[in-house]
């Protein structure tokens, strides 16, 4: 297929860019470059437009011939989203209005939305589905408004749309994440310290970045489930204090660790059940969270060159 994405220049898109041209597939990238991580390179067999999704003049000449999109490119802090909300909007809620518009207009058959457990909000878990979603950050409001988006073009359009309910997706690559575990171990390699907003008994779903990229090329070789939003995680429950133990046993220096209030629009308890992805396409998670986390510590004290 020749696939666009957009963000294909952060974490997750250079992981996923890379995959799929291993996989004989033409990618082409869209990235405004702001936040992407790393040195902001795409790879070499891609062609890479630096623009804004939000603008139209973006869409006027890149999508011939584009067989699916996978929507990447968000603002994607919680803590962010509660501090400047309108922006949030419309990175969030326009940006993804304006691919889905765009898409539409060029008869691009299948869209991709990376989404977010964030919309589920203060419903208990594990994030479902079929739970009415309840979102108390403006974040995943905003997630929310794309997923409504989605199904509201697939219904009137046609367009294959699917929703992809990332859980905590960590992994090499993520130097300027601002997620859990790429921030735990920045602030260890750097001041051997780390900050815990709440007493670290709040839980999260922790899935590497291959088993998401993974979740992502099973919804783009899937067929006939558009307008289903489909939760991408491990179904495991992992607490903060748990993943502090794992890091513990795997750096070989101490580090300590401090504890403030907890922060406006965090959700306590959060993991998914991820059922629905197996059933609909064969989704099954492969690297367990201690592998996972090693790998990731080794990536990140390889790139600060100190620990």
């Amino acid at each position: 297929m020749h696939i666009l994405v957009t963000g294909g220049c952060g974490f997750i898109g250079q992981h996923l860019v890379r995959r799929l041209v291993q996989n004989q597939h033409t990618v082409t990238i869209i990235d405004s470059l702001i936040g992407s991580d790393g040195n902001s390179t795409h790879h070499p067999d891609t062609k890479l437009v630096i623009a804004d999704v939000r603008e139209a003049q973006t869409w006027s000449h890149v999508l011939h011939n584009i067989d699916a999109i996978v929507h990447l490119a968000a603002a994607s802090n919680v803590a962010h989203s509660v501090e400047n909300p309108q922006y949030d909007f419309d990175v969030n809620v326009r940006g993804c209005f304006e691919v889905l518009l765009a898409a539409k207009n060029a008869g691009v058959p299948k869209f991709i939305l990376a989404s977010s457990n964030a919309p589920i909000g203060k419903q208990p878990p594990p994030a479902h589905e079929r739970l009415a979603p309840q979102p108390i950050s403006p974040y995943g409001a905003s997630k929310l408004a794309g997923e409504a988006y989605c199904q509201a073009f697939n219904g009137s359009y046609g367009t294959e749309t699917i929703a992809l309910r990332f859980a905590n997706v960590f992994g090499s690559g993520s130097m300027h994440k601002t997620s859990v575990v790429a921030r735990f171990i920045r602030d260890i390699l750097d001041k051997r310290r780390i900050t815990v907003y709440g007493d670290g008994s709040q839980t999260r779903d922790f899935i590497h970045v291959q088993d998401i990229v993974t979740g992502i090329e099973h919804a783009l070789n899937a067929s006939n489930i558009g307008g289903e939003v489909v939760q991408l995680g491990t179904g495991i429950e992992t607490s903060v204090n748990q993943l502090i133990k794992i890091l513990q046993e795997i750096i070989p220096f101490d580090f300590s660790v401090d504890y403030l209030p907890k922060r406006i629009g965090d959700v306590q308890r959060n993991f998914s059940q991820i059922e629905k992805a197996c059933r609909l396409f064969g989704f099954s998670p492969q690297i367990n969270l201690r592998d996972g986390i090693e790998e990731t510590y080794n990536w990140f004290e390889g790139q600060l060159g100190h620990g």
